[in-house]
């Protein structure tokens, strides 16, 4: 039987394989955030519980592979994996989840003892992706966004308020050499995606570069960190295949079937997705 605990403009859900954040539309505008959030209990390490005092507390809930040890209180409030507590009452209704999750953990925990969920995620969507080559995943910053496919990047950039760029770029995955994304804090924070060939304007420039979206909020952060850890998936994917970069941008359909052969040996698709895969590349 599913459960409800009503928090500060956001709800709880606990049911039995998976809790689900709702988030009113308050917070959705104030903080960007999805309007519902789902986490298996296999992938959650615990609830982080603050008392509501002169000012409102909070329940975190924490994803296995994530700490929230330096983050200002202020950052954990809007982050769309928290629920406002702005009173008692609902402090003490949000114990009594804690208990009724914690009993869900141990037992995920025991059914899958070894699991590791954040690196089992990333290899979800590194197959997802070479599976279909049209798809990609998007994620949203203030100034743009950064979408990822099997073998591009596509900067998108929002007009306004990008200020260094106008519609997309896009960046092959095998010229990516680094990523680095900084936290926002009385700045905006940002990632920068640097490849072959690209040149900055240099420092007096008032604009962005068009490697680089701008970051305001905690959740702009989360999906940005997740960006640069699946695009460093991909590179490792293609790197363990023993693909050079430039053979990651121009391998032949021959080469992806070996990796698609690859992907079936380690049980990852079936042999009908296979040989479907496999008809396509050879149209």
């Amino acid at each position: 039987m599913n459960k409800r605990f009503k928090g500060q403009g956001s709800s709880l859900f606990v049911e039995h394989d998976k809790i689900i954040l709702s988030h009113g539309k308050n917070k959705q505008l104030t903080s960007k955030s999805k309007p519902e959030i789902e986490i298996f209990y296999s992938d959650l390490d615990r609830l982080v519980l603050d008392k509501p005092g002169l000012f409102s507390g909070y329940c975190y809930f924490l994803r296995k592979g994530y700490e929230i040890d330096s983050m200002k209180k202020t950052d954990i409030m809007v982050d769309e994996y928290a629920i406002t507590l702005a009173f008692f009452p609902q402090y003490k209704q949000f114990l009594k989840a804690q208990e009724l999750i914690n009993q869900h953990i141990i037992r995920a925990r025991q059914e899958n003892p070894n699991k590791n969920v954040k690196k089992d995620n990333q290899r979800k969507l590194v197959s997802e992706l070479l599976d279909n080559s049209d798809k990609n995943i998007e994620f949203k910053g203030y100034s743009g966004s950064i979408c990822v496919s099997a073998r591009s990047v596509i900067i998108k950039y929002k007009p306004i308020l990008h200020r260094g760029g106008k519609g997309s770029k896009s960046i092959d995955i095998g010229r990516i050499s680094s990523i680095s994304i900084s936290k926002p804090s009385i700045t905006s924070g940002k990632i920068q995606i640097f490849y072959e060939g690209f040149s900055s304007r240099g420092y007096r420039s008032l604009n962005e570069e068009p490697n680089e979206i701008a970051i305001t909020n905690i959740n702009h952060y989360n999906q940005m960190v997740e960006a640069k850890e699946l695009i460093e998936t991909l590179q490792a994917y293609y790197t363990s295949e023993g693909l050079s970069l430039q053979q990651v941008v121009d391998s032949s359909p021959a080469d992806e079937i070996r990796k698609y052969k690859s992907l079936l040996d380690d049980g990852i698709i079936s042999e009908e997705e296979f040989e479907n895969k496999k008809q396509e590349l050879l149209r």
